[in-house]
């Protein structure tokens, strides 16, 4: 992400330059600190607020040669980059790289932006995988670990959704961090004059059957086309473009729209002197192959009613959203379950900001058929939907996420079974499993 200010006195770019966090600058007080920057306050019921932490330290500001060619030429690099250019990146402490870490990076970095003349670059590893933070200013307690590798368990479509799901949780923390950025530029005055170019390197596919960044035919336009969000200076009001842009036109249009004379030669070219590019993108130029994603997705993911639909899936997921008190509960179901955080649920969030949306533990049935999909209730409200992903012991084990309805505090989490009737859905709980505690 990139925020690059015109001097407003020459019509050239400063020579300003934050440092890039991600190159390796460490917090004061290491990586306990960096969890704890996202410990948040509850401002209402089922909702651990937007804030994600407070800025941090101001980093240091280096001169660039504006007169250099891109890339540096053959200017020497103090950076050791590695035979396979991830060199910075493996040298950072773990805390670092992860999705906390990489955030209150971001967080940091504007901090160092003020109101004037400069180049401020900013490079995160973030919506980057693994998936674990959420808009609320928290992060999941767990992990999956080894859940996609067989295609054919019984829950494997779960198993897709709920990555979808954490990819789209991530998303939103990100779009926080952007909106601490503009926050930031308006508050130093910088905003209006500003040009502010957000974008990233790559996508990645969360649907079958090629998941994750390597192209191929199945998921190239979900691997290739990227966000790209240009802010002209003076610009008053959004539009969007369904032309053709390419991560090489980046730089032609800020030297476009920043009114710089530099004498390069480019790959790409301007987005806004009326030029025609002159190298073909890497996917179709039309949009409708990105639409024809989005309604896959939207297969699964069909309410559209923010972020409690997200967790509204499978044949239960119209539920979700529901307060219990508002349907009918019947007898006892003759499942039991248990959940691997269920410990945490006196106390949220933990004291590094961790709540459990994910829910990982095993359902015992009195046969060997697989149970069917229960519904969460979180504070007694259906909060999200489980699934039996695959046999594990004597039970199946047990996936699934639930929204965004706990509170500071204890909480009561509890599972039920849905029964279909003519006059509605009618709830079982489901009991604990006592073998779960030995």
């Amino acid at each position: 992400m990139a925020a690059i200010y015109q001097d407003p006195t020459s019509g050239r770019p400063g020579l300003g330059l934050a440092r890039d966090q991600a190159a390796g600058h460490r917090g004061e007080h290491g990586g306990q600190h960096e969890h704890q920057d996202l410990v948040t306050r509850a401002v209402d019921a089922g909702d651990f607020g937007g804030d994600l932490g407070p800025t941090g330290d101001a980093i240091d500001e280096a001169e660039v040669d504006a007169s250099a060619a891109p890339g540096g030429g053959s200017r020497p690099t103090a950076i050791d980059l590695g035979d396979d250019g991830f060199g910075r990146w493996r040298r950072l402490d773990p805390d670092d790289r992860s999705a906390v870490g990489q955030f209150n990076t971001f967080d940091r970095s504007i901090s160092a932006i003020d109101a004037s003349p400069g180049v401020h670059f900013i490079h995160v590893a973030l919506p980057h995988y693994p998936w674990t933070l959420t808009p609320w200013g928290t992060s999941l307690t767990r992990f999956p670990q080894g859940l996609g590798d067989d295609r054919d368990a019984p829950g494997f479509d779960r198993v897709v959704e709920m990555g979808y799901q954490m990819h789209s949780l991530q998303v939103g923390a990100v779009d926080v961090a952007v909106g601490r950025l503009i926050d930031r530029l308006e508050q130093t005055g910088a905003w209006d004059d500003a040009l502010i170019v957000v974008t990233s390197d790559h996508g990645t596919s969360t649907l079958p059957p090629d998941f994750g960044r390597a192209p191929t035919e199945n998921n190239r336009d979900e691997v290739f086309r990227i966000p790209l969000f240009i802010k002209a200076p003076g610009q008053q009001a959004g539009n969007v473009r369904d032309d053709v842009a390419q991560t090489i036109d980046i730089l032609p249009s800020v030297i476009d729209l920043l009114g710089v004379r530099s004498g390069w030669e480019f790959d790409g070219h301007s987005l806004y002197d009326g030029s025609v590019a002159t190298t073909d993108p890497e996917v179709d130029s039309h949009v409708e192959a990105a639409f024809d994603v989005a309604a896959r997705h939207a297969k699964a993911f069909h309410r559209d009613d923010g972020w409690v639909g997200l967790f509204a899936v499978g044949d239960q997921g119209d539920l979700v959203g529901t307060p219990v008190d508002d349907l009918t509960v019947g007898e006892p179901s003759d499942l039991r379950w248990s959940l691997e955080d269920e410990n945490l649920f006196d106390s949220l969030p933990t004291r590094d900001g961790r709540v459990p949306y994910m829910l990982l533990g095993s359902v015992i049935s009195r046969d060997a058929r697989r149970p069917p999909d229960l519904v969460v209730a979180v504070n007694g409200t259906i909060a999200g939907v489980v699934a039996a992903h695959d046999k594990s012991g004597a039970g199946w084990r047990l996936i699934g996420m639930v929204g965004p309805f706990y509170r500071t505090g204890a909480n009561d989490v509890a599972a039920y079974q849905v029964e279909r009737t003519p006059l509605g859905a009618v709830l079982h709980r489901v009991g604990h499993d006592p073998s779960a505690d030995r």
